[in-house]
């Protein structure tokens, strides 16, 4: 979930957020998770007044870089994500993961 400020990276319940740098992902995926959360903090500044196709783009990236993590981290983590379109999280993994993202 994309917190204002924050690595968008939370405890199952919601009550802590995580650090990126203390999980064995790849540094490129790192960045493009904290570029993805930079996008979040914009939509801040200006009032979360934005345009549909921005949010949904916002979303469909969102899931993609679920899918990413998901194969990054492996069977031995669980990884949600939270859909601000639906406004809940999604726990199971996404269908249409493969290996190339």
């Amino acid at each position: 979930m994309a917190d204002y400020g924050a690595d968008p990276v939370w405890t199952p319940d919601g009550l802590r957020n995580e650090s990126l740098d203390d999980l064995p992902l790849a540094d490129a995926t790192k960045t493009a998770v904290r570029d993805w959360a930079d996008r979040y903090d914009a939509r801040i500044q200006v009032g979360f007044h934005i345009a549909e196709p921005e949010r949904a783009a916002f979303e469909e990236d969102g899931r993609a870089l679920w899918r990413r993590l998901t194969l990054e981290l492996g069977s031995d983590w669980n990884v949600g994500y939270f859909s601000e379109r639906l406004q809940r999280a999604l726990w199971h993994a996404p269908d249409d993961v493969t290996d190339d993202g």
